[in-house]
């Protein structure tokens, strides 16, 4: 198995959810392709692109925590970084005040190494909502967050994109 999940032989695939269906019933549906040979490569990759956007401003969020005194490891299909100025930025930066890790694409940032560890699973699953929704995940997410808020639900908690991670790794 390589880097991206990927055997040798013949793959199949996994989605948390299906893109060309209702966002609303999508999340937690779970659609199995199988790929097979170089096939499933150019799947792994082109997930990769799509979610490249978010990756990229991760990257450049991760690189600061780096110039700051930060870490970075691989972990799975993820880019891991964590300290420097990252506690900082995840304390005080809009949407994510407060949370000990966030995801975006395949770069997860953490206050510690302790957090991500204990936050893999749970974030493994944002990971794989991006690979499905690509540039439009952090749009929809907050959108979703905004209706719940005016319907006077918890935006974080009752978001099914949160209640999906949540419920895969409890």
């Amino acid at each position: 198995m390589d880097y991206f999940g990927i055997e040798k032989e013949q793959t199949v695939l996994t989605s948390t959810c299906d893109c060309l269906s209702n966002p609303a019933e999508s999340i937690g549906a779970t659609v199995d392709v199988a790929i097979g040979g170089g096939w499933a490569v150019l799947a792994a990759l082109a997930k990769v692109v799509w979610a490249s956007p978010w990756s990229a401003w991760g990257l450049g969020i991760g690189l600061l925590g780096l110039m700051t005194g930060g870490r970075v490891q691989f972990r799975e299909r993820m880019i891991e970084f964590w300290g420097g100025g990252l506690p900082w930025f995840l304390r005080y930066f809009p949407f994510i005040a407060g949370s000990p890790v966030a995801t975006f694409g395949h770069v997860v940032v953490g206050r510690s190494q302790r957090h991500l560890e204990a936050c893999r699973p749970h974030q493994l699953i944002h990971v794989r909502q991006y690979e499905c929704w690509g540039p439009l995940f952090v749009p929809i997410y907050l959108l979703s967050s905004a209706v719940l808020w005016c319907l006077g639900k918890r935006p974080y908690y009752d978001n099914p994109f949160e209640r999906e991670a949540f419920g895969a790794t409890r």
